[in-house]
């Protein structure tokens, strides 16, 4: 089940719909839907012009709208029961986004893979698994978009893929883990000297072979868990950004 699902440009745009958005994902133009925001009469509209079925972010696969209650509604696979557990939005989109830029690189990368553990009551799910083509390269990705995991499933799925010879890299989101914005250290100020002679300040984001102090407050217990195990944490900012086209919004990784 999901919240978000979309639909294809073209298909969306077959009817005056009143919640989709238009949104650039992959490169193309596709309509953004929010199941808590769509009603069974939007959804009904949709099916009358036969406006295509709605599109998983993580897995391509065709979705369904399940009308239950109004922030109770979702959407849901037709035939596939094994693509994600539920998740948000900028989870689902960073993954995806993981497993495309490993793919465009020539690896082998697989979501949701599955994982035995030595804990006979819990088996770990890979957001990202990765394989090198040739040799024995692998590499495990969790993406990590809230900070009320506890330490001992961090602590048990980074065993259950320890006990494959298969390393663990932890990507953060840091919007929604630290909510509040409770972090700094990811941009850096640099003074600009113009032609008439004038100076300006400048704030830009880090880019990542940039180095920066980076700081947080609350010390969510996952965190310094992984700062003590790793030393260092991927992090990715999620934000959208408006363009020209009223409603257009692109994905910032």
């Amino acid at each position: 089940m999901s919240l978000y699902a979309y639909l294809p440009y073209e298909e969306g745009k077959r009817v005056q719909h009143k919640t989709g958005e238009i949104f650039l994902y992959e490169g193309d133009e596709v309509w953004l839907f929010q199941s808590t925001k769509m009603t069974s009469e939007e959804r009904d509209l949709l099916k009358k012009h036969d406006s295509g079925r709605f599109k998983c972010f993580s897995c391509g696969e065709d979705m369904k709208f399940v009308a239950n209650s109004i922030k109770n509604n979702c959407f849901s696979h037709f035939h596939k029961k094994d693509c994600t557990l539920p998740e948000s939005f900028e989870h689902a989109i960073t993954k995806l986004k993981i497993y495309n830029l490993f793919k465009e690189s020539g690896y082998i990368p697989k979501l949701e893979r599955v994982f035995k553990s030595i804990h006979a009551d819990y088996n770990s799910r890979a957001d990202v698994f990765v394989e090198a083509i040739t040799g024995n390269e692998k590499i495990v990705v969790e993406v990590q978009a809230n900070n009320n995991i506890h330490t001992n499933t961090v602590a048990k799925r980074t065993m259950a893929y320890a006990m494959g010879g298969i390393p663990t890299a932890w990507v953060l989101i840091l919007e929604s883990y630290f909510k509040g914005k409770q972090y700094a250290g990811t941009t850096i100020t640099e003074v600009i000297k113009h032609e008439d002679g004038t100076f300006s300040n400048e704030v830009r984001s880090l880019r990542y072979d940039e180095d920066g102090v980076f700081t947080v407050s609350g010390n969510p217990k996952s965190f310094n868990q992984l700062m003590d195990a790793y030393g260092y944490i991927i992090a990715v900012i999620f934000r959208f950004r408006t363009c020209i086209r009223k409603n257009r919004q692109h994905l910032i990784l």
